[in-house]
């Protein structure tokens, strides 16, 4: 139930009110971090590893673009970050 409350939540705040597209890409990330966190993660250590993927990913994504100048290669990069999220162990201390 918190799962969807969370998602309803942040899909109603970005159809009604107008953001950037920056504002959107970060909030779709949030959305995809406290969705992980909630099904996996079993520790406030882990869920905070977690979001720092989910940083880090926007972080290499941002340097693509700028290098690149590719949306499809940014995106690649962005995903192939997320795949690091299977090592973060779901308790801390595992």
């Amino acid at each position: 139930m918190t799962q969807v409350a969370v998602n309803l939540i942040l899909s109603v705040v970005l159809c009604f009110f107008p953001a950037s597209t920056n504002a959107i890409i970060f909030s779709l990330t949030l959305l995809l971090t406290l969705n992980r966190a909630l099904l996996f993660q079993k520790s406030l250590f882990s869920a905070a590893l977690d979001g720092l993927v989910a940083l880090a990913g926007l972080m290499f994504a941002a340097y693509l673009v700028n290098a690149t100048g590719s949306i499809p290669t940014a995106i690649w990069g962005f995903f192939l970050i997320q795949a690091l999220f299977v090592l973060i162990p779901p308790k801390a201390g595992s």
